[in-house]
């Protein structure tokens, strides 16, 4: 049985997730894992059947076997330099680009309770401790509908960062948030002005609010 019961309940709890629930998920190297683990397993169970046929043939072998070597070393460089550059520099939220992050250390020196709108709040909150509001959606990505609260979110926002004078931290090293305005558009909709531009950020204050 080449399938698994476990392969096709992953499928069909990928395919219900994103179906019904959150169109958001993401089909990554990490939920895909069990994926590439099948994607291993099934040509070795072929390859094993088919041993005995094209070991007949030395040349084939040969080169199958050679594929097989090339495979296995090129995936273990791979590997081993995404080990070794995790371990230098770390991964993900906890790179060492975050933790030298120009736009996060304007952020830790912020007043504390200071308000904090961001495009990301839970890299925010990691880096500095602070409390961040996310910034309004133009769509939900859950399920890619248009956010019909968008316009009023994006008012209630300008209202409360002039009353009090709190702050939009904007980061630029994020990918895939097409469902976030940009600096830009919010510099517009917002009255805001740049308090702050670094090379990975922005850092946007109320035109009524000090400097």
């Amino acid at each position: 049985r080449l399938v698994s019961p476990q392969f096709i309940v992953l499928t069909a709890f990928l395919a219900t997730s994103i179906s019904f629930f959150d169109a958001n998920t993401p089909l990554d190297d990490r939920i895909l894992l069990p994926v590439f683990a099948a994607g291993l397993i099934i040509p070795l169970h072929f390859l094993d059947r088919a041993w005995p046929i094209l070991r007949r043939v030395p040349t084939v072998a040969s080169l199958t076997v050679a594929l097989l070597v090339a495979f296995l070393a090129g995936h273990s460089a791979k590997g081993i330099g995404g080990v070794s550059d995790s371990y230098a520099e770390g991964w993900g939220f906890s790179s060492l680009e975050w933790r030298q992050s120009a736009t996060l250390a304007q952020v830790r020196e912020l007043p504390e309770g200071a308000l904090i709108y961001a495009n990301s709040p839970e890299i925010v909150y990691l880096h500095t401790g602070r409390t961040a509001a996310p910034i309004p959606k133009k769509w939900i990505p859950m399920n890619e509908q248009p956010n019909r609260d968008y316009a009023s979110q994006l008012m209630t926002a300008k209202r409360r960062l002039e009353t009090e004078c709190g702050v939009v931290v904007y980061l630029r090293r994020l990918g895939g948030q097409q469902s976030v305005p940009g600096a830009e558009e919010l510099s517009a909709r917002l009255s805001l002005r740049v308090r702050a531009e670094l090379h990975d950020g922005s850092i946007l204050s109320a035109t009524v609010c000090p400097q």
